[in-house]
């Protein structure tokens, strides 16, 4: 039997027994030259003494902590708000947790999570460890999702990942349809200049339904702060998911056009909305009086600042700022790995 503490920077499993496909204890099998659960029986985690044990096929080898790299996904929903010109806020539901990222030109920072908010399981230290994270200061997007993968919580998915989401016992709620890596890119490099000029964004289920060179996002634009006739009263504390509903202005772009022949480049805002009942009855003309354009944020340039009052502050926003927020896009693959 093999008894090993779990080191502090790791997010604790759930007290217990440890088996795939969650937490398991495996061993490096330098044959195969991978980690194998083969052989490995009474795998169990200690809250008080925060150990691992497990009794193992053999002695001389390599043992490790082990958790599967899909076990985040795919997200239930995000939402990006933005904080002015220069700063956003990336709100996460993954598969069992909520997180939230700041980001800005300095970086990301990941927010502590509210008590008893740190996710379904009920491991002793999750919100310690992920409290620890958060107090590292502003960072590269790809040193924090370093640092969150040495925590065992891993969300830089590859197309990889979708096979097990796609072949597991809930296909149906847990369908994904990775996108095409170029129309993926070229879509998170616009996604920055629709958060720098003000607007809320969110995902919609209709999206995986679009295939891989198509992708559908909603949108809106923060709404006004309430005028405070008490100076003195603290300022209200607005839920961003609540102010989230299903009339949201609904945003195509794909690379294929309304004819459906191949095209560079295609964005347009739709008459349909997420309160449609399905992909195949969602309205995907445009407005009238609108049309297509190249990019996303032409769309939203052509509806005006009477309808978007903080357009214009996209000419102020910093190129690094949005260019942070690209790579923690193309990290995270929101397009890509939420659920429908």
């Amino acid at each position: 039997k093999v008894t090993f503490p779990l080191p502090p920077h790791v997010i604790p499993p759930p007290t217990g027994t440890l088996s795939a496909p969650g937490h398991a204890v495996a061993f490096f099998d330098p044959g195969l030259q991978t980690w194998t659960t083969d052989g490995v029986t009474d795998a169990e985690f200690d809250q008080q003494t925060l150990a691992v044990s497990a009794y193992m096929p053999r002695l001389t080898c390599t043992v490790a902590l082990v958790v599967p790299r899909h076990r985040e996904l795919p997200y239930a929903q995000w939402l990006i708000v933005p904080a002015g010109p220069a700063s956003c806020a990336l709100l996460l539901h993954t598969a069992n947790r909520q997180l939230e990222i700041r980001i800005s030109a300095a970086g990301v920072v990941l927010v502590p999570p509210p008590a008893g908010e740190t996710g379904r399981e009920e491991g002793c230290a999750q919100g310690d460890v992920l409290g620890a994270l958060s107090g590292c200061g502003p960072c590269p997007p790809s040193v924090l999702f370093s640092r969150l993968r040495e925590a065992g919580l891993f969300l830089c998915p590859c197309d990889h990942d979708a096979i097990p989401l796609n072949h597991g016992e809930a296909v149906v709620t847990r369908h994904v349809v990775p996108k095409n890596e170029t129309f993926e890119k070229e879509l998170h490099a616009e996604i920055p200049k629709l958060v720098a000029a003000g607007l809320q964004l969110t995902s919609s289920k209709h999206t995986q339904r679009l295939g891989p060179a198509s992708a559908l996002l909603r949108l809106a634009a923060i709404p006004l702060a309430e005028e405070v006739l008490d100076d003195e009263a603290p300022p209200p504390q607005l839920d961003p998911w609540g102010l989230v509903h299903e009339h949201w202005a609904c945003l195509a772009v794909s690379k294929t056009g309304p004819t459906g022949n191949p095209i560079d480049r295609y964005a347009t805002l739709i008459k349909g909305t997420e309160a449609a009942a399905s992909a195949t009855t969602l309205d995907m003309s445009p407005p009238d009086g609108a049309t297509s354009h190249s990019t996303p944020i032409l769309c939203i340039q052509a509806e005006g600042q009477e309808k978007y009052p903080d357009l214009g502050q996209f000419k102020s926003s910093p190129k690094l700022y949005q260019d942070t927020l690209r790579q923690v896009l193309d990290k995270l693959r929101l397009f890509s790995f939420t659920k429908m």
